[in-house]
């Protein structure tokens, strides 16, 4: 497990979140999961699995490479 990667999309993933206008819960009921599953991915503290990655961006209304394109954006940089 990378962690500087994990902790680099969950920061990304929690600006995606804030700028869609959702609370932590609000986002993770959208995803059917808790909101400590939301927690532990912005902080980094859990890997986001690929196919996590399009409940992800449905969730925030986004297509999948829309979030994508977002992601790779950060990490290249």
């Amino acid at each position: 497990m990378n962690i500087e990667a994990n902790k680099t999309i969950g920061k990304c993933l929690q600006r995606l979140r804030i700028d869609g206008g959702l609370t932590q819960i609000q986002l993770s009921k959208k995803m059917g999961k808790p909101q400590s599953y939301v927690s532990k991915i912005e902080m980094g503290e859990r890997s986001l699995q690929v196919y996590e990655l399009f409940d992800y961006s449905a969730a925030l209304g986004l297509s999948s490479e829309e979030i994508i394109k977002k992601l790779e954006a950060v990490l290249l940089t």
